[in-house]
């Protein structure tokens, strides 16, 4: 399996305080380095010939998991991997499961993998929230965010979305859990991401 299919689930550890060791597969153990709150790692698997580069800021609030609490946490990912569907992505792993939509029977869903979530971003420049439906993570736990939202021919990553994040000092995120319908507000404190962004260099991004 190629890293960029396992970069949300891997990126998940990040989010508890363990400890990730080699594994036979030939994926490095991530070695992270801190960049402001933004923590860089380098993924690297020597079967496939391939890396990921990736730098994650956990959000200033917790929320409740009904273990625990967790601090979610906000992904840039970049993948050298020429075989990757898209090898720029930004993503939100949240640490517990959505509330999603239902599939109608509308034969514009039928190829989609799985119904998309409502969720809520503001940036401390937005006068108010601005709503959009969002795809969720292979497991449910976390989505990816753009600027054009669900069923846009890019919905895991766009320039107009980075760029806003480099402008702005906040962001903001609602979303709603899928057990017990909570609906849940976190904020990331995005300062420093200019000085971040550039260890990504496996992919080019743009300037604000």
């Amino acid at each position: 399996m190629h890293v960029a299919r396992l970069l949300p689930w891997l990126l998940m550890l990040a989010a508890v305080p363990i400890t990730v060791r080699p594994q036979a597969t030939g994926i490095a153990a991530p070695s992270p380095t801190v960049s402001g709150g933004w923590v860089f790692k380098q993924l690297r698997d020597d079967f496939a010939n391939s890396s990921a580069q990736t730098i994650g800021l956990m959000a200033e609030d917790s929320i409740e998991t009904g273990t625990g609490f967790i601090r979610p946490q906000l992904i840039i990912a970049c993948t050298n991997d020429k075989h990757a569907i898209l090898r720029r992505r930004i993503y939100v792993v949240t640490g517990v499961r959505l509330e999603r939509h239902e599939w109608s029977d509308d034969p514009l869903h039928k190829n989609e993998p799985q119904p998309p979530t409502t969720i809520e971003l503001r940036f401390d420049s937005d006068k108010k929230p601005s709503a959009r439906e969002a795809e969720l993570l292979a497991h449910g736990d976390g989505f990816y965010v753009s600027a054009k939202g669900f069923l846009a021919t890019n919905t895991l990553y766009d320039d107009d979305f980075l760029k806003t994040m480099l402008r702005s000092r906040e962001l903001k995120v609602r979303f709603t859990t899928l057990v017990g319908s909570e609906v849940e507000t976190v904020g990331f404190n995005l300062q420093g991401l200019g000085l971040a962004l550039p260890q990504l260099s496996d992919c080019s991004w743009p300037k604000a």
